[in-house]
């Protein structure tokens, strides 16, 4: 049921053409999915759970860090795009409540991503 909804929402995110307001439309529901996904990565030391976590991340991954590449302003870094969208999928489902999982809380989370990002390219040494 789950890979199933992975290969879903990949399908979702090929037609998508930004990441802002695609994947902030896209990623917030169903809840359930997103709470079984946060206990994948909860308990990653588990071989079975980090199998299945991995499988899952594997199949929609490439078509977010599609989108969030030229988000953050790493259009032509995608392998770096990805390790740094790697960290905000960590920091979003150790911070995430039913409470506050919503598009502000997102959006602020990948915004902190975002200047992260600005700020170290900006460092002395990086060509900027």
């Amino acid at each position: 049921m789950h890979r199933a909804k992975a290969e879903e929402y990949t399908e979702k995110f090929k037609q998508a053409t930004n990441f802002d307001p695609d994947f902030y439309s896209m990623s917030l529901a169903p809840k359930e999915i997103i709470f079984f996904h946060m206990q994948l990565a909860q308990f990653r030391q588990e071989e079975r759970y980090q199998t299945v976590y991995r499988e899952l991340n594997a199949l929609v991954d490439p078509q977010i860090v599609r989108l969030f590449a030229p988000y953050v302003g790493l259009n032509d870094q995608h392998e770096l795009a990805a390790r740094f969208f790697d960290q905000a999928r960590d920091m979003f489902y150790s911070r995430i409540t039913e409470e506050n999982m919503n598009e502000p809380f997102l959006r602020n989370l990948i915004d902190d991503v975002r200047a992260l990002i600005k700020d170290l390219m900006h460092q002395p040494g990086h060509g900027s």
